[in-house]
């Protein structure tokens, strides 16, 4: 996003909602704290995590959709 459309929806009510039902789901999950990393819907780090455990958690991600296939 540029910079005027950053100031336009901060001054506007515009995607209120959406986030308002974003912080709800993420709050029904247990998600109580940043950084907090959703991966493939199905993996979910808390917290700063190194950069090996998120490689980790996207290959076996990756791992599982080839299963599926």
């Amino acid at each position: 996003m540029n910079g005027d459309d950053v100031r336009r929806r901060l001054s506007s009510e515009e995607d209120v909602e959406n986030t308002r039902a974003e912080i709800e789901r993420i709050h029904n999950l247990g998600i109580n704290g940043v950084p907090f990393f959703i991966i493939a819907s199905k993996y979910g780090l808390s917290g700063a995590q190194p950069a090996e455990t998120l490689v980790e958690a996207m290959r076996r991600a990756v791992a599982d959709e080839d299963l599926k296939d």
